[in-house]
This record gives structure tokens, C-alpha cells and sequence, in this order.
């Protein structure tokens, strides 16, 4: 699996996750699907600090703070994200066990590498920067 000993030279594993091979599977689709949503969390972080809806109901750039904000002054829009949130994740969202991990359907097909090499840097550089996203969207909050 990619990404497995790059840091550490060798599997690191104490708490034995990798003696299930299907359990590792989905902890390592599980981690991609994750570090994909820190990632636009820390995109968003940063539009959100520059630009503003011109409703003042959008207007506070703090992430935590915005969603009080929004949940206190318009709970229907915190409902309309819910849903919107779940529609993804039972349709379009859902990981094919027949598929590589993280790899949902034929999206971003056009913009895959064409060697093996090329699309394993790819795929390495994918799930750092997703874990870099994930620590940095939780300091960010």
C-alpha cells in the first residue's frame, strides 16, 4: 500500500490495524476520503477570510464561529449542508469495494498520469498533502 513506511522505513503499526486486510482497506479509504474534505476545509478557511457573501449572516471569517452564527440565525441553511452532505455520501460519495482505495467511479479520469511511477508519486503526494490538511484544518478551527 502507498505511504506505508515513507516516514518511519518500514511498517509502522503498534496497534496491529494492519492484520485485517479489509478493515485496512477502508481505514485507508476512510483517510483519503478525509484528508480530501481537510483539504477543501483549509481552501475554504482561506476564501473565508477573504471574501464575503453580501449577507451579513456570512460576515464572520472564523470557521466555528461562522456555523453558530448561521445555526443560531438561519438553522434551515445548517440543514440544507446536512442533507446536502448526506445526498453526496450515499450517492456519488460511496467508496466500490471492487475500486482502488479513495477512488470513486470514473471522476478525474481525464486527469490521471499515464505510467505507474508517475500516478504512485501522485497518489503519495495526495494522502500527505490530505494528512497535512487534516492537522492543519484542526488548528485552523
Amino acid at each position: 500500500m502507498i505511504g506505508i513506511d515513507v516516514e518511519t522505513g518500514g511498517l509502522f503499526d503498534p496497534l496491529g490495524f494492519s492484520k485485517d486486510e479489509q478493515s485496512l482497506y477502508r481505514y485507508r479509504a476512510v483517510e483519503l476520503k478525509h484528508g480530501r474534505v481537510a483539504m477543501l476545509a483549509c481552501l475554504g478557511t482561506l476564501v473565508q477570510s477573504y471574501t464575503h457573501l453580501p449577507d451579513d449572516v456570512f460576515s464572520n471569517p472564523r470557521p466555528l464561529a461562522a456555523l453558530a452564527q448561521i445555526s443560531t440565525q438561519r438553522p434551515l441553511a445548517v440543514l440544507q449542508i446536512v442533507l446536502a452532505l448526506v445526498f453526496i455520501e450515499v450517492t456519488s460519495g460511496k467508496q466500490d469495494p471492487e475500486l482502488a482505495p479513495g477512488q470513486i467511479g470514473r471522476f478525474g479520469e481525464a486527469f490521471k498520469p499515464e505510467g505507474e511511477e508517475e500516478m504512485a508519486a501522485v497518489q503519495l503526494k495526495e494522502l500527505k498533502n490530505g494528512r497535512l490538511a487534516m492537522v492543519s484544518a484542526c488548528s485552523a478551527v
